[in-house]
């Protein structure tokens, strides 16, 4: 369609001038897009320029309606791609063999059977998967890629390992077999980058073993759940497997060519975590499998409960390495990975195997969505990368000396100075004269260490129950029918207005304690002291944080540990006991 818009000047009065417009009828919906402007008003009439702005601003409407429906298409898909498996469990669903978790760094790992990943788009759509659901490593296999590289995809390093030369008794359809890949996030790829970059580790000089190992090795530095730097390095050892589907020599002879391989890395210290995902193309079954118990410390008592002989092959060969499959070890509805498309049959070939459970925190199957188009479902593991410090036993505390107590009892006062006496003396020193004055009193008489209580604490038998009761009804209300649901949120309504209130008065009952201390100054001045510093800290004041001492370097930044506060104190501690001032000796005698 087109509009006259006169002759033109720089030619004759034969040559028009024409703007021309594209016409879509409507967006498959039945609205319309776009349609051509009215004439310019110079060509209209007053009633004719109205309709005009009446159309433009009706045009305008259209189009304002068309891309709000295109964002709402665009929410739609990406909420549709995001994990659409129920949110993890509490730690209560645990098998206890996996050790206690404690809260910290806690990164996503996935492992898949790719399916073919030779395409951009799968590609590009792996990638965003990891943005999204915020992944930090990804274990493929069966790429049907050939060759080995390394390439970078929006920031994320992509490691394949494959047959190079084609050959046509490893090819299908045109795509190549096997291949494996691993894909890191940035925050790993400095790991890697922290371990040097070392070569991957490939089985390549054997042709049944081609294009069905990689692994890497990469290096965190040591940090405790409080962010604190620890000396030493957490190394994370990182594999993609992909077994033979064949059974019988084909299988064995692989399991064979990566023993070694991975016992190497077993055995070079506690401090290296293993994580290795697995295309295990076997039935490796659960605990109930196993009658005598042989692989107890290897397989956990979920999962499908179907073994074959591969599996037998591979339970074997794990337990050699002392590996655990770490899905068997976690309670979920599903653990099926891969479903036969003629019997139907269910079965677990996707898993993740560790040497330590302790650093694994979840694992289960994580549904593609059709992201990769694969036949198999992947499996997604939540590991622990923070350093789990071991304590020791618990010790109770001892409380403090109670001075007043030896003061004003005179049994006390006597057992203290004959401690005293027997511990010292005439030689003794002021450092042992010191260290027995404590040691008695401490055997003599003990108190607790006098602990803030909070409004909470003070009102705990009638705040718990109702907390505890509101709790519990919040619970059943997820799980109760919709039809009496508005009867159940009427009730948790009156529970929240009853918590709310006992919470005031908790709190109020707290302030005319700390007001009552306060009043008696002049009776007992220091617990009215303590009293008003409470006061001055508010209601959250008997909340504490751990403090850790971090002194200022040269360069600005803060120190991440002692040895670094060590460095600073002994700087300047060095200049300052070897700091020489030039002076007169005889200066001294003039002082008066």
């Amino acid at each position: 369609m087109g509009q006259f818009l006169g002759f033109s000047r720089q030619h004759s009065s034969t040559v028009a001038l024409v703007q021309i417009f594209i016409l879509y009828d409507n967006d498959g919906v039945g609205v319309l897009i776009y349609s051509p402007p009215p004439l310019d008003e110079v060509w209209l009439s007053e009633p004719e320029r109205r309709e005009r702005r009446h159309e433009l601003e009706k045009q305008c409407n259209i189009q304002r309606r068309h891309r709000d429906r295109e964002i709402e298409e665009i929410h739609r898909r990406l909420k549709k791609s995001r994990d659409s498996t129920p949110p993890p469990q509490s730690n209560n669903n645990r098998f206890n063999d996996a050790g206690s978790i404690k809260k910290g760094n806690i990164k996503k790992v996935l492992n898949c059977n790719a399916y073919g990943w030779g395409s951009s788009v799968k590609q590009e759509a792996t990638i965003q998967m990891m943005i999204d659901h915020d992944i930090g490593i990804c274990t493929l296999q069966e790429t049907w890629i050939k060759g080995d590289w390394e390439k970078i995809i929006r920031g994320y390093l992509v490691i394949h390992h494959n047959y190079s030369e084609r050959d046509s008794s490893w090819s299908m359809g045109g795509r190549e077999k096997r291949g494996v890949a691993i894909i890191l996030s940035p925050l790993f790829i400095k790991a890697y980058d922290k371990a040097g970059r070392p070569q991957p580790t490939t089985i390549g000089n054997h042709l049944d073993c081609i294009g069905r190992f990689i692994s890497i090795h990469l290096k965190f530095p040591k940090v405790d759940d409080y962010g604190k730097c620890i000396k030493g390095f957490l190394k994370l050892y990182i594999a993609s497997i992909y077994h033979p589907v064949d059974e019988g020599v084909d299988f064995d002879n692989f399991l064979d060519r990566i023993t070694p391989i991975l016992s190497n890395v077993n055995n070079t210290g506690r401090d290296n975590f293993m994580l290795l995902g697995h295309d295990i193309n076997a039935g490796v079954g659960t605990r109930s499998t196993d009658i005598e118990n042989k692989f107890e410390n290897v397989i956990g008592p979920h999962g499908i409960n179907s073994r074959n002989q591969k599996g037998l092959s591979a339970l074997n060969f794990l337990q050699s390495l002392n590996l655990k499959i770490a899905n068997t070890f976690f309670i979920h509805p599903s653990y099926t990975t891969w479903t036969h498309n003629v019997h139907h049959t269910h079965h677990m070939l996707d898993i993740w195997t560790t040497n330590t459970l302790s650093r694994i925190h979840d694992c289960k199957v994580f549904d593609l969505n059709g992201i990769l188009n694969s036949d198999h479902s992947a499996v997604i593991a939540k590991i622990h990368l923070n350093t789990i410090k071991h304590s020791g036993t618990d010790q109770i505390d001892a409380g403090v000396t109670d001075r007043k107590e030896i003061k004003e009892n005179d049994e006390k006062f006597r057992e203290f100075n004959s401690k005293i006496r027997e511990a010292t003396n005439e030689n003794s020193c002021y450092t042992d004269f010191h260290s027995a004055i404590l040691e008695a009193g401490a055997s003599t008489a003990i108190k607790p260490k006098d602990v803030r209580r909070g409004w909470f604490e003070m009102s705990r038998e009638i705040l718990q129950p109702l907390v505890q009761r509101k709790n519990k009804l919040c619970t059943r209300l997820r799980r109760v029918p919709a039809a009496i649901k508005e009867l159940f949120k009427e009730t948790l309504n009156d529970l929240k207005k009853q918590v709310k209130e006992a919470v005031e008065e908790a709190k109020a009952k707290w302030s005319a304690v700390m007001a009552t201390a306060i009043n008696a100054m002049n009776v007992q001045p220091k617990e009215a002291w303590k009293k008003f510093r409470a006061v001055e800290d508010g209601v959250t004041g008997h909340h504490t944080k751990p403090r850790t001492m971090r002194m200022r370097k040269s360069d600005g930044t803060l120190a991440n540990n002692n040895k670094d506060n060590m460095h600073i104190f002994s700087n300047h501690l060095n200049r300052v006991y070897n700091h020489q001032r030039a002076g007169d000796r005889d200066a001294a005698q003039l002082i008066a």
